[in-house]
């Protein structure tokens, strides 16, 4: 950080007001660490769209309920949420359009009968294999542009990011 930039900080953190170029230059939103994460979510996402929306009828959401679900069976749509990051009301739509689909089904816990979890059927496992090869892919191709140890920083630095956003 510069002076100037370490200056204006200090002053906007006194809640004085500020002119919109002050305003402009202490928010630089395409230098941002957060926008440049969502941009290579949606940059990576995008291939996702083209390929499998219309191709397979499941949404980017709908998949993420369905790679959670393929690798941890009898979880609730609350645990899919934390999992993912989604809210729930987000998952909750999703996991109706999934159950309307017949990719997944809801039934009783089997430890406890009390609550309800969600399985994948045999046509959710079947958009699982479809999908997951590309899935492999993106994490491949984002993997070779990078030293191991970098992808190893980068990891622990996201996990940071997320517990400290995670409440």
């Amino acid at each position: 950080m510069t002076n100037r930039q370490d200056s204006m900080l200090r002053k906007s953190a006194s809640r004085e007001p500020q002119s919109k170029d002050v305003q402009r230059q202490l928010f630089d939103i395409e230098n941002s660490f957060a926008f440049k994460m969502v941009k290579l979510v949606n940059v990576m996402t995008r291939e996702f769209q083209r390929e499998f929306e219309n191709e397979l009828d499941v949404s980017l959401v709908e998949w993420r309920i369905i790679a959670v679900l393929y690798k941890n069976p009898n979880l609730s749509a609350a645990d899919i949420a934390r999992r993912t990051g989604h809210n729930q009301m987000v998952i909750g739509r999703a996991v109706k359009r999934l159950e309307e689909a017949h990719r997944i089904e809801r039934k009783a816990n089997p430890a406890d009968g009390r609550r309800l979890v969600l399985n994948l059927t045999d046509s959710g496992e079947h958009v699982f294999e479809q999908i997951s090869p590309l899935a492999i892919r993106w994490e491949k191709a984002l993997a070779d542009e990078m030293l191991p140890q970098d992808i190893i920083g980068i990891s622990h630095l996201i996990d940071r990011a997320i517990k400290n956003f995670d409440v």
